[in-house]
């Protein structure tokens, strides 16, 4: 099975908008098919909506066979155990039920929290996450999931 990867809305709509900064990785995605994204839960789904070219990129990968999804219920119901666990740091709950249910280890974020918690061993585990925030991240990246 390929690693996927999780893309945070706060990088969103430049990874999907092919930002100079993620274009090796969005055209990894696009042309290896070593490597997909992950999708689920209502949350994330909801931050995607908010920018219609993130769901036609979106949908344009999945009929190409390089997204994953996990039920929205499956994540939202591990969003919501998470909310009683004082270890979680950031208010990206979503992202770390995500994570968790999916088996993801690859996140895109900028966001310092969501990355403490992405590589909290007690949270993201069995392996542990990797927190992708630009291209500098990509050979990394290859490396350690052996791409």
């Amino acid at each position: 099975m390929s690693p996927t990867v999780i893309i945070d809305a706060n990088k969103s709509t430049m990874f999907f908008g092919k930002n100079q900064n993620l274009k090796t990785l969005f055209e990894y995605i696009q042309k290896s098919g070593m490597l997909k994204i992950q999708t689920g839960g209502t949350t994330l789904l909801g931050e995607y909506k908010k920018t219609s070219s993130i769901l036609q990129i979106l949908s344009a990968f999945e009929q190409a066979g390089l997204v994953n999804s996990v039920r929205n219920e499956t994540v939202d119901a591990e969003e919501g155990e998470l909310k009683n666990n004082e270890d979680c740091r950031s208010n990206d709950l979503h992202i770390i039920a995500l994570a968790r249910t999916s088996r993801a280890r690859i996140l895109v974020s900028d966001d310092r929290l969501l990355g403490l918690d992405f590589n909290d061993p007690g949270l993201v585990s069995a392996p542990r996450g990797f927190v992708y925030k630009d291209d500098e991240h990509f050979a990394p990246m290859k490396k350690r999931f052996k791409l």
